[in-house]
């Protein structure tokens, strides 16, 4: 159970690395199909490998639609790093609750 916890921390620090195009305030470049997709759920956003790659994106949307201040980013690798404290203390919460770990 713990390995399949691990990887599963693991998959989502992975990921949220890259760059991602936010087209407004909020509202990130989506994977899915749409005009262009969105999300406004930043861990759903598109990640691309290259500041280059987001940057095309972002132009691509742009002739869909003009959009409030555009903008590319590496999200904060803290905020990664919080995700993945989270995913493990929910994952030492279920081992106290099923008895598989005491911490006193």
């Amino acid at each position: 159970m713990s390995e399949k916890i691990t990887k599963q921390a693991e998959n989502t620090v992975d990921s949220m690395a890259g760059w991602v195009v936010e087209l407004e305030k909020g509202v990130w470049v989506a994977p899915w199909s749409g005009d262009p997709g969105r999300t406004l759920v930043l861990e759903n956003a598109k990640r691309f490998q290259t500041k280059t790659e987001a940057m095309v994106a972002m132009s691509d949307a742009l002739t869909y639609r003009s959009f409030v201040a555009p903008k590319t980013y590496k999200p904060n690798v803290l905020m990664r790093i919080l995700r993945l404290a989270n995913i493990l203390h929910l994952f030492v919460s279920s081992c106290q609750f099923r008895g598989y770990l005491f911490i006193p």
